[in-house]
């Protein structure tokens, strides 16, 4: 089901790059240039070599050479707006990862995105145990090395998709043609749970250095902030909202209806997907090996040795990752002001095409 891999001899000149030895990399590159200049992934490569070697301008002109010949690796700068937030710009590293993304998508098939604390972890487990099956001792979580191994799989992806909650908010990127080949699996939340999610992650756990995401403030304050607040879940909702047409096909899926009804929802991602067929009671045992208690019980004990699913340092109940996994527990922490400021900012903001929109929110309630 994969869709390529780069040819022997660029396998072979990144090989010997990753490994620091530049020489043998510029070497192989320039032979395969020689033969065929037009080789965008070796004038890449050799500009990568040369900017490692110090020869930043040759390397940056090598790079612009074959962005120009190549333009689909520019679709994954993604982590340029982060660097920058974090006053980390260090342009080969921004060059190594896109490169990195783009070499990937091209054994990708489909990608399950979500605004982070969405349930995605979860779906991303029920998923990968779905592919590995209960008679092997693994990584659930590792959906796309499972799912690339195993035989007639459709090799799936998770992806942070532009880390729409490190940057602020008019910084999400509405450019999604790196999916344009590829199905898209969305899973979205109620912003209103995502948010009090979102703020304990901040708050109990924090990442790296970035600005505004090592949060100290209060709910309210969380909720109106530019990184990670309302404004970030909405701009991103509506990003995809605007973008839906953009992948070869693409599912919206809602925590809501994986948790009130989870065998049914996981059939259609796998039938979304195009992954086989299992015997019948086998996505009722996936569910429920994907139970809150069991999830709860795996990230306590750190079953899989894993950041996804770890437990924070100091065991604070807020801080872990499967924290209450209540539909509508926003409710019992924020005040009636906090909610009239969301609901009014989703009514005006928010694509009424998502079921959080007080116009399906009326549709689905009528009288």
């Amino acid at each position: 089901m994969q869709q390529g891999k780069p040819y022997a001899p660029i396998k072979d000149a990144l090989t010997h790059y990753r490994a620091g030895d530049y020489d043998t990399t510029e070497r192989i590159c320039a032979a395969i240039l020689l033969a065929n200049p037009k080789s965008a992934m070796a004038s890449y490569v050799l500009g990568l070599s040369f900017m490692r070697s110090g020869r930043a301008d040759s390397g940056e002109a090598k790079i612009a050479d074959a962005l120009e010949l190549l333009p689909e690796i520019g679709y994954f700068d993604t982590q340029r707006a982060v660097r920058q937030q974090m006053n980390k710009m260090d342009e080969v590293q921004i060059s190594e990862a896109r490169l990195h993304l783009y070499l990937e998508s091209l054994q990708t098939n489909a990608f399950l995105i979500s605004f982070p604390k969405s349930g995605r972890t979860w779906l991303r487990l029920l998923l990968g145990k779905y592919i590995l099956g209960f008679e092997q001792e693994s990584d659930p979580l590792d959906v796309r090395k499972l799912s690339y191994a195993a035989p007639n799989f459709a090799t799936l992806d998770v992806s942070l998709d532009d880390y729409p909650q490190w940057k602020p908010y008019t910084q999400i990127s509405d450019d999604k043609r790196a999916f344009a080949s590829k199905k898209v699996l969305m899973l979205v939340r109620d912003p209103r749970d995502v948010l009090v999610s979102n703020f304990f992650h901040f708050l109990k756990r924090g990442h790296l250095n970035i600005p505004g995401f090592k949060f100290t403030g209060n709910l309210s304050e969380f909720i109106r902030q530019d990184i990670g607040g309302l404004k970030s879940i909405v701009a991103f909702y509506n990003v995809w909202a605007r973008q839906r047409e953009t992948p070869a096909a693409m599912e919206f899926v809602t925590y809501e209806e994986l948790a009130a009804t989870p065998v049914p929802t996981l059939a259609r991602c796998i039938a979304f997907l195009g992954w086989p067929e299992r015997p019948e009671g086998y996505l009722e045992q996936v569910v429920a090996y994907g139970s809150f208690e069991n999830m709860r019980r795996m990230e306590e004990g750190n079953v899989f040795d894993n950041f996804r699913l770890a437990p924070p340092k100091n065991r604070d109940p807020e801080g872990f990752k499967v924290r209450r996994g209540v539909v509508g527990g926003y409710r019992d922490y924020l005040p009636k002001e906090d909610l009239a400021f969301i609901d009014s900012y989703i009514a005006q903001t928010l694509d009424p095409i998502y079921p959080y929109h007080p116009e399906q929110t009326a549709a689905a309630n009528p009288g």
